[in-house]
């Protein structure tokens, strides 16, 4: 029986082995087919080379100081690198680095074994010549194909070259954020200091740095690069790097981190970094030693200027907020979509950075598709009443409601009720499809009304809003926005050249008439601020209250003219923090529009909306508005019941029949012992003559006068004599005119 038992499992071991060995001998041949065209390009590891300078210009060919963002001319070579430092980095990054030869099994293999055991599959194993292979000739995707590629090139990176230039070339080329490649540009760029000059609590931020550049940030997010810091000091301690006395001493330390205004200007390099690579396919890494000219669309004297103008805390005051108060500004060409101006404080990224948006959404997702679809028009009348769609109950920011207004009064007011009620009537996919053409992005759970008001789960970049505005200027037609116009190599190749994608997203029509009602809000909404200007503006502003308080987390303008389209923003991003409700869209953010459109504006202004073909004038009868409709108004109508109102020729209303009297039918309630009860319709600008007949005598009068209001109305005759037999009928017309006139039907009754 043992002896059997033992057969069998020894087949199932051969059987095993033979499975093991097969996955063994497949992956070997996969990994050979896939890596072999692996190569190792010096030009991309430069070792002991000055790194071509990367240079970036604006859209008058002027260069920008980058102050460390593309500027790779600062190379560390490893003689002049502290034992110190290197050690940190090892002890951090790889501490068998020494040992073995371009990978480290036994950290794939706690890897392995940690990834299963939380499964989440998280952990990587890259050891420092992994990384030097990623960063200087692979992408960042994480596919097995991209690893099998990085282990290859390990391998021959270990063969090529010593683990002393290995480690060189690792601390030339690492990211530490900000744009800063390479350890002596982070020395120079947050501390202003040589590498050799480096102390152990700012070698230890550094090598902290760099395993989350933006949140281990240390100009906006210090406190987390403290706390890292001092994770990668314990690492050191423990490899005998350091000692405990030097360990206390720079965990105590608080680092000094240089922070200049130049470096709040350049803000906008991260985003100009960012699309480099998107368009030329490459890491940002390996764009560090390319050698670029990149001329961008930026304007680079405005740049400056509106930093100077806004980032200061002097323009929105600390005590105004029980957060820091954080503001920004973005501007596009609508001509050629490039971005002029892109200003922020450090730490907010303007192109990813993702905030509730308000009240600026109600355009794009709400007006815009219900023109487009003929469902509105911008004088319809809707009711601003409380209600309750499902349990949903919106209010107005004053918490009042104004009744029977217009859609483009309640757009001038930024009232909420009209917004969800007309977003309700349109539906939200409706609503979200053609805010997705405008490249509104939306979360799965962003399927309640809730969305009229801006009440998204993540929210929208302020770059996104941006570009969705800029469609009503270039009359439906979006494009996305960029930075870069021409990449060009250090042989003179044009990489990358800008060339128009724009797509027609909705009619011209639907477009101006949006542009139109936001003239509106300029002349006598929210954006009032801005009337100042002798030219056309068209404004929307949104603000973002803090949930159970009085507070704001987010206030908006946004603003565009024909030349171009301008957001500014103000807000607080930490977790409950507020701005005191003095900021709001019509406050700070529409004054800092203003004094950027002063800048802009300072030598020529823009010529004003043109008016599209698809787009006409019509008269409309104000007396219809009364009844909740739109109504062209008749030929013969009098003037001061004419008013001039804009239309998409696909959707003009239908004509009024006002100038008719209205023909309305008589109700008698009465009971025995009762007097007669009259009952009957009226209509706006009628007049309705009660007539009671007296069949008795045949005598005929006037008993009443009442003027219509398109109520129903009610008439209690308690003149009448006891068992006489009367007739009554009505008699209506036009209030102003008497021969234009309709009889009603005629009840008789007995009097008691």
């Amino acid at each position: 029986m043992f002896y059997k038992a033992k057969k069998v499992f020894g087949k199932i071991c051969l059987v095993l082995s033979a499975i093991f060995f097969v996955l063994i001998m497949s992956f070997f041949a996969v990994f050979i087919k896939t890596t072999a065209g692996v190569k190792i390009d010096k030009t991309k590891l430069a070792l002991g080379q000055e790194i071509n300078q990367t240079k970036v210009y604006d859209k008058n060919g002027i260069e920008f100081e980058t102050e460390g963002v593309f500027d790779g001319k600062i190379y560390v070579k490893s003689e002049d690198i502290p034992k110190v430092v290197k050690s940190a980095f090892i002890a951090v990054e790889d501490k068998r680095f020494l040992k073995h030869n371009g990978v480290d099994y036994i950290r794939v293999f706690g890897a392995v074994l940690n990834n299963i055991k939380s499964k989440k599959f998280s952990q990587g194993a890259s050891t420092i010549t992994q990384q030097l292979a990623k960063n200087t000739h692979l992408n960042n995707e994480k596919t097995l194909t991209r690893k099998m590629k990085e282990i290859k090139l390990a391998y021959k990176i270990e063969k090529e070259f010593s683990k002393d230039e290995i480690l060189e070339l690792y601390l030339n080329n690492i990211y530490f954020g900000n744009g800063c490649y390479g350890l002596a540009k982070a020395s120079k760029f947050y501390f202003d200091k040589k590498v050799e000059d480096l102390t152990i609590g700012e070698t230890a931020m550094l090598v902290g740095v760099i395993n989350a550049p933006s949140y281990y940030d240390p100009i906006t997010k210090q406190n987390e690069a403290e706390k890292r810091k001092k994770v990668v000091l314990k690492a050191m301690l423990k490899n005998k790097v350091i000692n405990n006395a030097e360990y206390i001493k720079s965990a105590k330390t608080r680092e000094n981190i240089v922070k200049t205004s130049l470096k709040q200007a350049n803000i906008h390099f991260d985003c100009v970094l960012s699309e480099v690579c998107q368009r030329l396919n490459i890491n940002k890494m390996q764009l560090k030693n390319m050698g670029l000219k990149i001329y961008t669309s930026i304007d680079k004297t405005l740049q400056y200027e509106v930093v100077d103008m806004f980032l200061g805390n002097e323009f929105v005051s600390k005590n105004l907020s029980n957060g820091e108060i954080k503001k920004g500004v973005f501007i596009i060409d609508n001509k050629t979509k490039g971005v002029v101006c892109a200003v922020s404080n450090k730490g907010f990224n303007l192109t990813k950075n993702k905030r509730q948006p308000g009240s600026t959404i109600k355009p794009l997702l709400v007006y815009a598709p219900a023109f487009e679809d003929g469902i509105l028009y911008p004088e319809s009348i809707i009711i601003d009443e409380e209600i309750n769609i499902n349990g949903y109950s919106p209010n107005n920011a004053n918490k009042r409601f104004l009744g029977a207004i217009s859609v483009r009064e309640s757009i001038e007011k930024s009232l909420n009720v009209p917004a969800v009620k007309t977003l309700s009537r349109l539906g939200v996919k409706r609503g979200k499809n053609f805010a997705k053409k405008l490249g509104i992005e939306f979360s799965k759970n962003d399927n309640n009304l809730a969305l009229a008001l801006g009440g998204m789960t993540e929210g929208i970049t302020i770059k996104s809003l941006a570009d969705a505005y800029s469609t009503f200027a270039n009359f439906g037609t979006y494009e996305e926005s960029g930075f870069v116009e021409k990449i060009i190599n250090s042989n003179g190749h044009i990489l990358y050249e800008k060339s128009s994608a724009s797509q027609a997203v909705m009619d011209g029509a639907t477009a101006y008439l949006v542009t139109d009602v936001l003239k509106g809000v300029v002349q006598n909404g929210t954006a009032k601020r801005l009337s100042r200007f002798d030219f056309d503006v068209a404004s929307k502003t949104g603000t973002v209250g803090l949930i159970n308080s009085n507070k704001n987390t987010d206030a908006y303008s946004v603003v565009y003219t024909t030349k171009h389209t301008i957001v500014c923003w103000v807000g607080v991003t930490g977790v409950g923090e507020g701005m005191d409700s003095i900021i709001n869209g019509s406050t700070y953010p529409t004054e800092m529009s203003g004094m950027v459109m002063d800048r802009l504006y300072s030598v020529s202004t823009p010529q004003d909306f043109v008016v599209p073909d698809s787009v006409i004038y019509k008269e409309i009868d104000i007396r219809s508005l009364s009844k909740n409709k739109v109504e062209l108004a008749q030929s013969q109508t009098e003037n001061r019941y004419k008013m001039k109102a804009i239309f998409n020729k696909k959707h003009i209303p239908e004509m009024s029949n006002n100038n008719n009297s209205h023909k309305t039918k008589l109700q008698i309630l009465m009971q025995e012992g009762e007097k007669p009860l009259l009952k009957f319709k009226t209509e706006p600008y009628n007049v309705y003559n009660i007539y009671r007949r007296n069949l008795s005598n045949y005598e005929e009068k006037i008993v009443a006068v009442i003027e219509g209001d398109g109520q129903n109305k009610s008439f209690l005759d308690s003149s009448t004599d006891y068992q006489n037999i009367y007739e009554y009928f009505i008699v209506s017309h036009l209030k102003d005119d008497k021969n234009n006139f309709q009889i009603s039907n005629s009840i008789k009754v007995m009097s008691y």
